[in-house]
Protein backbone atom coordinates (compact mmCIF):
# COMPACT_ATOMS: atom_id res chain seq x y z
CA UNK A 1 0.00 0.00 0.00
CA UNK A 2 3.20 2.19 0.97
CA UNK A 3 3.74 1.99 -2.48
CA UNK A 4 0.87 2.65 -4.00
CA UNK A 5 1.01 5.51 -2.03
CA UNK A 6 4.21 6.99 -3.28
CA UNK A 7 3.94 6.30 -6.58
CA UNK A 8 0.52 8.07 -6.50
CA UNK A 9 2.32 11.16 -5.20
CA UNK A 10 5.20 10.82 -7.94
CA UNK A 11 2.82 11.13 -10.74
CA UNK A 12 0.99 14.37 -9.10
CA UNK A 13 4.31 15.86 -8.60
CA UNK A 14 5.20 15.37 -12.17
CA UNK A 15 1.70 15.94 -13.20
CA UNK A 16 2.31 19.74 -11.06
CA UNK A 17 5.83 19.87 -13.06
CA UNK A 18 4.33 20.00 -16.31
CA UNK A 19 1.77 22.41 -15.84
CA UNK A 20 4.46 24.59 -14.66
CA UNK A 21 6.84 24.16 -17.71
CA UNK A 22 3.95 24.74 -20.26
CA UNK A 23 4.17 26.95 -23.12
CA UNK A 24 2.62 30.42 -22.23
CA UNK A 25 -0.21 31.88 -24.58
CA UNK A 26 1.70 34.70 -26.48
CA UNK A 27 0.79 38.34 -25.23
CA UNK A 28 -1.50 40.40 -28.59
CA UNK A 29 0.93 43.15 -29.78
CA UNK A 30 -0.91 46.04 -31.15
CA UNK A 31 -0.01 49.41 -32.71
CA UNK A 32 -0.60 52.57 -29.79
CA UNK A 33 1.55 55.16 -31.93
CA UNK A 34 4.59 56.01 -33.98
CA UNK A 35 7.40 59.23 -33.47
CA UNK A 36 9.37 60.04 -35.69
CA UNK A 37 13.02 60.56 -33.78
CA UNK A 38 15.44 61.02 -36.92
CA UNK A 39 15.47 61.15 -40.55
CA UNK A 40 17.92 61.89 -43.21
CA UNK A 41 17.80 60.73 -46.69
CA UNK A 42 18.92 56.64 -46.32
CA UNK A 43 17.21 55.82 -43.28
CA UNK A 44 14.38 56.77 -40.80
CA UNK A 45 14.16 56.11 -36.80
CA UNK A 46 10.44 55.87 -35.26
CA UNK A 47 9.90 54.78 -31.76
CA UNK A 48 7.11 52.64 -32.15
CA UNK A 49 4.71 52.45 -28.70
CA UNK A 50 3.70 48.76 -28.34
CA UNK A 51 0.72 47.73 -26.09
CA UNK A 52 1.46 43.95 -24.55
CA UNK A 53 -1.39 42.00 -23.10
CA UNK A 54 -0.87 39.01 -21.27
CA UNK A 55 -3.48 36.33 -21.90
CA UNK A 56 -1.77 34.26 -19.02
CA UNK A 57 -3.37 33.83 -15.33
CA UNK A 58 0.31 34.28 -14.03
CA UNK A 59 2.77 37.13 -14.76
CA UNK A 60 5.07 36.68 -18.07
CA UNK A 61 9.08 37.54 -18.41
CA UNK A 62 9.65 39.05 -21.92
CA UNK A 63 13.69 39.21 -22.38
CA UNK A 64 12.83 40.80 -26.02
CA UNK A 65 10.51 41.50 -29.21
CA UNK A 66 11.62 41.34 -32.58
CA UNK A 67 8.93 42.66 -34.78
CA UNK A 68 7.90 43.77 -38.77
CA UNK A 69 5.40 46.62 -39.12
CA UNK A 70 3.18 46.24 -42.38
CA UNK A 71 0.93 49.93 -43.58
CA UNK A 72 -1.34 49.04 -46.51
CA UNK A 73 0.29 45.29 -47.07
CA UNK A 74 3.41 47.03 -47.54
CA UNK A 75 6.84 46.54 -44.95
CA UNK A 76 7.17 49.91 -43.77
CA UNK A 77 9.37 49.20 -40.96
CA UNK A 78 11.04 46.56 -38.40
CA UNK A 79 13.16 46.38 -35.35
CA UNK A 80 14.10 44.17 -32.14
CA UNK A 81 14.88 44.60 -28.41
CA UNK A 82 13.04 45.61 -25.91
CA UNK A 83 14.20 45.93 -22.44
CA UNK A 84 13.49 43.45 -20.03
CA UNK A 85 9.64 43.78 -18.63
CA UNK A 86 7.21 41.67 -16.86
CA UNK A 87 3.82 41.77 -17.70
CA UNK A 88 1.53 41.21 -15.28
CA UNK A 89 -1.31 38.31 -15.29
CA UNK A 90 -4.05 39.30 -17.78
CA UNK A 91 -2.76 43.10 -17.98
CA UNK A 92 -1.80 45.52 -20.46
CA UNK A 93 1.39 47.65 -20.60
CA UNK A 94 2.70 49.56 -23.38
CA UNK A 95 6.38 49.49 -24.30
CA UNK A 96 7.82 51.62 -26.68
CA UNK A 97 10.62 49.94 -29.23
CA UNK A 98 12.99 51.53 -31.73
CA UNK A 99 12.08 50.97 -35.60
CA UNK A 100 13.71 51.92 -38.76
CA UNK A 101 12.79 52.53 -42.26
CA UNK A 102 14.55 53.71 -45.37
CA UNK A 103 13.28 56.58 -47.74
CA UNK A 104 12.00 54.65 -50.63
CA UNK A 105 9.27 52.72 -47.86
CA UNK A 106 8.33 55.92 -46.57
CA UNK A 107 7.44 57.59 -49.83
CA UNK A 108 5.93 54.42 -51.12
CA UNK A 109 3.21 54.40 -47.97
CA UNK A 110 2.88 58.55 -48.47
CA UNK A 111 1.86 57.41 -52.38
CA UNK A 112 -0.66 54.95 -51.28
CA UNK A 113 -2.09 56.76 -48.53
CA UNK A 114 -3.55 59.16 -51.25
CA UNK A 115 -7.17 60.00 -50.18
CA UNK A 116 -8.36 57.01 -47.89
CA UNK A 117 -9.91 57.65 -44.31
CA UNK A 118 -8.55 54.71 -42.77
CA UNK A 119 -5.35 52.90 -43.03
CA UNK A 120 -4.63 49.03 -42.02
CA UNK A 121 -1.40 48.06 -40.30
CA UNK A 122 0.15 44.46 -39.52
CA UNK A 123 2.65 44.15 -36.52
CA UNK A 124 3.74 40.29 -36.56
CA UNK A 125 7.19 38.46 -35.34
CA UNK A 126 8.47 37.09 -32.26
CA UNK A 127 8.71 37.64 -28.15
CA UNK A 128 11.86 36.05 -26.52
CA UNK A 129 10.64 34.42 -22.87
CA UNK A 130 12.71 32.79 -20.33
CA UNK A 131 13.24 29.32 -20.32
CA UNK A 132 15.13 27.08 -23.13
CA UNK A 133 14.92 29.79 -25.74
CA UNK A 134 11.24 30.05 -25.67
CA UNK A 135 9.74 32.33 -28.82
CA UNK A 136 6.54 33.11 -28.63
CA UNK A 137 4.98 34.42 -32.45
CA UNK A 138 2.48 37.13 -32.79
CA UNK A 139 0.62 38.48 -35.48
CA UNK A 140 -1.79 41.70 -35.33
CA UNK A 141 -4.00 43.31 -37.66
CA UNK A 142 -5.67 46.23 -36.77
CA UNK A 143 -6.98 49.75 -39.13
CA UNK A 144 -6.59 53.54 -38.12
CA UNK A 145 -7.61 56.27 -39.55
CA UNK A 146 -5.87 58.94 -41.44
CA UNK A 147 -6.49 61.50 -39.22
CA UNK A 148 -4.57 59.47 -36.27
CA UNK A 149 -1.90 58.60 -38.91
CA UNK A 150 -1.08 62.26 -39.61
CA UNK A 151 -0.63 62.87 -35.87
CA UNK A 152 2.21 59.86 -35.91
CA UNK A 153 4.06 61.70 -39.35
CA UNK A 154 6.31 64.73 -39.59
CA UNK A 155 5.11 68.09 -40.08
Amino acid sequence: MKHYAAVLMIMLGLAGCAALISKPEPPTVKLAGISLTQANLLEQTFILKLQLSNPNDYALPIRGLRYQLEVNGQEFAHGGNLDEVTLAAKSDAIVEVDAKTNLQAWIKQLRNIGDKDKVTYRIHGEIAAPGANLQLPYDHKGETSLAALKRWLPR
